[in-house]
């Protein structure tokens, strides 16, 4: 079965991605700080990544992914309402 990683600080949104994904494997990465390291272990098809992450944002994680691995990555972005 596909496996899809999300990589989201907001409990809310990553809820609503699963629940929109409930035709594959979803895993929510929670540790911010070894985004890479998990999904090595794990070798995901697709990830979904929010940009403003505690720590380090995705694009940095997208530079660190990308030295090992090909996986798509699409980004999730949140505007705020002013």
């Amino acid at each position: 079965m596909t496996k899809v990683f999300i990589v989201e600080d907001d409990a809310a949104i990553v809820k609503q991605l699963a629940s929109a994904l409930n035709a594959y494997t979803v895993v929510s990465v929670q540790n911010f700080r070894s985004v890479r390291q998990e999904i090595e272990a794990e070798t995901p098809d697709l990830i979904l990544m929010d940009i403003t992450l505690p720590y380090f944002n995705g694009f940095y994680w997208t530079t660190e992914i990308r030295k090992h691995a090909t996986t798509p990555i699409l980004f999730s972005v949140r505007q705020m309402m002013r």
